[in-house]
């Protein structure tokens, strides 16, 4: 091998492991970048995130964590998917449905609502990715009081 060669050699074992990080760190950063990460940890294209399948996966690692007393009346019992949507269900812990006024109760729950999505960061990126939140109270005889859906227009308002 003659000396230009041999520098070449040189330079190159001295820099590929860098041009391999670097390649690795563009990805990381450049490819990566835009896309949504998971609770399980795994990344999807914003585009994805709204498919039942990927909603699917949310719910199902929520749901890991469920039920949770929310307040002294209150408790998260399941999160549900469907395209576009996230459903959480949550029981009045004290009261049957009968005893709640539905639309007085709605009217109250909307505001907090809007207020929790708009305002948690995880909950706002899947708003401002498409994903509407829907929120089902139950009495604690498990029949329907109402629902709440919270859509990113409520939380431009």
């Amino acid at each position: 091998m003659n000396r230009k060669a041999i520098k070449y050699l040189k330079y190159l074992l001295i820099y590929l492991p860098l041009i391999a990080l670097f390649g690795y760190e563009f990805k990381s950063i450049i490819i990566d970048r835009g896309k949504v990460i998971l609770p399980d940890g795994s990344k999807v294209l914003p585009a994805e995130l709204k498919t039942e399948k990927v909603l699917h996966a949310i719910a199902e690692e929520m749901n890991k964590m469920l039920p949770r007393v929310v307040d002294q009346d209150t408790k998260l019992t399941l999160v549900e998917a469907k395209e576009g949507e996230l459903i959480y269900d949550y029981d009045k812990i004290n009261k049957n449905a009968d005893e709640f006024n539905s639309h007085e109760f709605i009217d109250l729950m909307k505001p907090k609502a809007i207020d929790l999505a708009c305002h948690s960061y995880d909950l706002e990126a899947y708003l401002g990715h498409g994903v509407n939140l829907h929120y089902m109270f139950y009495g604690k005889d498990h029949k329907l009081i109402g629902g709440v859906l919270v859509s990113q227009l409520d939380c431009s308002l």
